[in-house]
This record gives C-alpha cells, sequence and structure tokens, in this order.
C-alpha cells in the first residue's frame, strides 16, 4: 500500500509541474499583451 501511495505522489507532483508551467506560460503571455495593447 505504501508504494502505492508513493506512486500517485509522483504523478500528482508532475501534474503539479505541468499547471504551474501552465500559469507561467498564461502569466508571460498576458503581461505580453499588456504590452502590445495601446495605452489610452
Amino acid at each position: 500500500m505504501k508504494d502505492n501511495t508513493h506512486r500517485m505522489d509522483e504523478k500528482l507532483d508532475g501534474i503539479n509541474d505541468k499547471i504551474d508551467q501552465t500559469a507561467l506560460d498564461t502569466e508571460l503571455h498576458h503581461e505580453t499583451l499588456i504590452k502590445l495593447m495601446p495605452t489610452p
């Protein structure tokens, strides 16, 4: 059972890494859009 839990933790870590990367990409994209937008 302990081995199974360890494997689940590894999967969750992988998912968290993907989410972090996606959040970072979104943030960078958002900043770029703001820079490109003409300021009123």
